[in-house]
């Protein structure tokens, strides 16, 4: 059974409402969050939750670090972080294709105590005869070309600092946003919870947001995402990996005001 708490697009779910949904589900064994929400550019503060959960042993916490790996502090053991699971590309800046996780001692103990078979891709005693016991287990066919990608962007991640690599996607995303907001665009997202690497801003009243993504495609070489179903009709803009720049910055801003300047839009500095 999943219990849901939900917030209106841009609104981060504070941790008060998620303890709060905890304490009413005592048996809850699990609480999932998303720390970087790429639909609204939403940053989740995700290390004050594995301090509040020091004091249910009986819940797990589980967190999608999709969008923030490689780009935003993330200390899953420091923050008590039970399951971690994230992506290849975004800020990790090598092809997509793989997902690096972390699992706690705890999720183990946990896995081992099921009653209930698991499918293959999420057997983790398997994984665990994969990587961990030696001798190994032999292991299924393998994405080497993949994996040999990831070496090098994690070769050239140490090469620059990881602390390094989380400030330079900051101050790209930060860079943008001070922009965007001064041309008198609205961002989705809480100003304090507004996640640096990508950029969820609202369409302007008046404009076709779709003709405008189209413009910046042909004659700007950008590519930009737009709203998911359901959301408010925005733009969303990510500089992650090579792309986290203040030039890259710079080059998609004023690509952006070149295309609505040939529009009707309603925007006010």
């Amino acid at each position: 059974e999943v219990v849901e708490v939900a917030e209106d697009w841009g609104t981060h779910v504070p941790n008060a409402r998620l303890l709060g949904a905890l304490d009413e589900h005592r048996d809850a064994t699990l609480l999932a969050v998303v720390h970087g929400e790429t639909s609204t550019g939403s940053l989740h503060p995700l290390a004050e939750l594995g301090g509040a959960l020091t004091e249910r042993p009986g819940t797990l916490l589980m967190a999608d670090c999709v969008t923030t790996l490689g780009g935003t502090e993330l200390d899953v053991h420091g923050w008590g972080v039970d399951y971690a699971y994230s992506c290849t590309q975004k800020c990790v800046g090598s092809p997509p294709g793989m997902s690096p996780i972390s699992v706690s001692a705890a999720a183990i103990e946990r896995f081992e105590a099921r009653s209930t078979p698991v499918g293959f891709s999420f057997d983790f005693e398997l994984l665990r005869k994969y990587w961990v016991e030696r001798p190994a287990t032999y292991h299924h066919t393998a994405p080497v070309l993949h994996i040999y990608a990831l070496y090098e962007v994690l070769r050239e991640t140490l090469a620059e600092g990881v602390a390094e690599r989380c400030a330079r996607h900051v101050a790209a995303g930060t860079h943008l946003q001070e922009r965007l907001r001064d041309a008198g665009l609205r961002l989705i997202a809480e100003p304090e919870h507004q996640l640096p690497q990508l950029s969820a801003v609202a369409v302007p009243d008046g404009v076709d947001g779709n003709e405008v993504q189209d413009e910046l495609l042909l004659e700007h070489g950008i590519e930009v995402g737009g709203g998911l179903p359901g959301a408010p009709e925005m733009w969303r803009i990510g500089l992650m990996g090579p792309n986290a720049s203040i030039e890259t910055a710079d080059r998609v801003f004023d690509a952006l005001m070149s295309v609505l300047e040939t529009t009707d839009a309603a925007i006010s500095a």
